[in-house]
């Protein structure tokens, strides 16, 4: 069962990153602070496995590292999709309005 949740930890960790960096690039400060707050809870989850299972951590930091290697092949290859269809913002003059639009929103 660790070794399934530390797979589904690296993905999501790794997931994260590429979604907070593409965030950070397009200046959304509130959502890159909720993103960062994820990505710490599963370090700390990580880091909270490795320390109790020293002894043989060599196993759980293989599957982590398979877990990240296979969310950053997904993030990567779903991110072009993100950036054009999910993630946009609305402006109004020169007043942004900080919110997702999810698909094509009339106005």
């Amino acid at each position: 069962m660790i070794y399934l949740l530390l797979f589904i930890a690296g993905y999501s960790e790794e997931f994260c990153s590429i979604i907070y960096y593409k965030l950070v690039q397009k200046h959304y400060k509130f959502l890159c602070s909720i993103v960062s707050i994820i990505r710490t809870f599963i370090w700390a989850f990580v880091v909270s496995n490795l320390v109790t299972h020293l002894n043989n951590f060599v196993p759980y930091i293989a599957v982590y590292a398979i877990g990240g290697a296979i969310g950053d092949y997904t993030s990567l290859t779903v991110e072009p999709y993100l950036d054009k269809h999910i993630i946009k913002i609305q402006r109004k003059g020169r007043k942004n309005k900080w919110w997702f639009i999810f698909g094509d929103r009339k106005k």
